[in-house]
């Protein structure tokens, strides 16, 4: 009977044979203990306050096994859902075909409870209640007054708080992009839903009707819409820039540091910089004409202001 071949060693052609190179294990052959493998560092000794190595000893030879290390496994969560199937949950649960009064409390429930869990759920939320709103909202818009409420872009980019017109238009950076109308649009949502549920609660309950939202689309609305109208005017004249990434300096002005100041007589167009804020361009304006005609003009008032200035 033959013999097996007895333990060999794999070495370069080219290795020291008296190298200590680990023979491999053999059927039948006694096994070997394991060792740990033998890592020869050199660290830089420079002195230095910056070098944590300078006092050590160098070349060290550090014997052990590699360093413990672990992996991180995601866990996968109800807001790891894409946002079809996110909306698929609301109007299952918000069914447009429920009685009027289930109707109505589902959409408090998504406004005052669920919008709030996560970003993802914020925006499936926002979507169903800025689609239920919307014809609400539009009827209470009056000539000459118009409205376009809803993002340029898509939902996912609006994770903005509310505009504020005392605290100007530094809006964060995510929503930069997005109509500045939205956030009227999500103040009257606010306001509606509250209102319809008191209704259901209570026959006593008066309804407010167009006096309870006057203040907000006879300032806050055309404000904000005149607001996205000189963005988009502006952009096409290449006055402005919109985005954290896009070119500013002396040709273009940062749409972020603009808001309008906007009156039935004049329209004035505002740039906030370092808390002092200066009117650049101011038109007059008559008491029927459109918002967006005012915008034209005052965008070209701000064109001859930056042709001086350039």
């Amino acid at each position: 009977m033959p013999f097996p071949p007895p333990p060999y060693t794999r070495i370069a052609p080219n290795a020291n044979r008296d190298s200590n190179a680990r023979p491999l294990p053999v059927p039948g052959a006694a096994s070997l203990a394991p060792t740990s493998p033998t890592i020869d560092t050199t660290f830089d000794t420079t002195p230095s306050p910056l070098n944590p190595f300078y006092d050590a000893a160098s070349p060290t030879s550090i014997r052990g096994p590699p360093p413990p290390f672990s992996v991180y496994h995601h866990r996968p969560t109800l807001n790891d859902l894409p946002q079809h199937v996110l909306l698929q949950v609301i109007y299952t649960v918000v069914d447009p075909d429920l009685p009027e009064e289930s109707y109505r409390w589902g959409l408090y429930w998504l406004a005052v409870s669920l919008r709030l869990v996560s970003r993802n759920w914020y925006t499936a939320c926002m979507h169903v209640l800025r689609s239920a709103y919307l014809p609400a909202y539009v009827s209470h818009i009056r000539p000459p007054y118009s409205a376009n409420p809803y993002p340029l872009s898509s939902p996912a980019s609006l994770y903005a708080s509310t505009y504020s017109s005392s605290s100007g238009p530094s809006l964060p950076a995510l929503a930069e992009d997005a109509q500045r109308e939205t956030a009227v649009l999500d103040m009257f949502i606010a306001f509606q839903v509250r209102q319809n549920v008191l209704r259901d609660e209570s026959e006593l309950h008066l309804e407010a009707g167009h006096e309870g939202v006057k203040d907000l689309f006879e300032l806050l609305q055309p404000r904000a819409r005149m607001e996205d109208l000189v963005r988009k005017y502006a952009l096409r004249a290449g006055v402005v820039s919109v985005g954290t990434n896009g070119p500013v300096g002396r040709d273009k002005i940062p749409f972020r540091e603009l808001s309008v100041n906007f009156s039935s007589r004049k329209v004035g167009l505002v740039r906030s910089v370092g808390g002092r804020k200066r009117i650049i361009a101011e038109v007059g304006r008559e008491r029927m004409e459109s918002l967006e005609s005012a915008a034209k003009r005052i965008v070209g008032e701000l064109v001859k202001g930056m042709d001086v200035i350039r």
